[in-house]
């Protein structure tokens, strides 16, 4: 797998979107979730990609639970400006979103 550079991080040229783990294209499917991060990562890859908008954190929390043991191995994306209000998607990058979003992630 080729790299790239990304300021003093070293990751594969592609990286794996998650998406489709929680939300979008149908019902998050746990199994299926585990089998493709763990594949992504025996092939190479070493930069998964997730913001908390996906599944409201399920993302995080999946992969917290499901790579444990190999956290070493990738670099986690973790976008944070997308937000749901009232049910509807809005842009908040401002620094107190950013610390709030960070902060919730590392308490769950």
């Amino acid at each position: 797998m080729q790299t790239r550079q990304l300021g003093e991080l070293q990751v594969s040229a592609l990286g794996l979107g998650c998406m489709s783990m929680s939300q979008s294209y149908g019902a998050a499917n746990r199994e299926e979730s585990e089998r493709a991060l763990h594949r992504a990562l025996d092939v190479g890859y070493t930069f998964l990609d997730t913001p908390s908008l996906y599944g409201l954190g399920h993302n995080e929390t999946l992969i917290g639970e499901v790579l444990p043991g190999r956290s070493e191995e990738f670099v986690l994306a973790s976008k944070c400006g997308i937000v749901n209000r009232d049910g509807k998607r809005a842009v908040d990058c401002t620094p107190d979103n950013v610390k709030k979003t960070c902060d919730k992630a590392c308490a769950d």
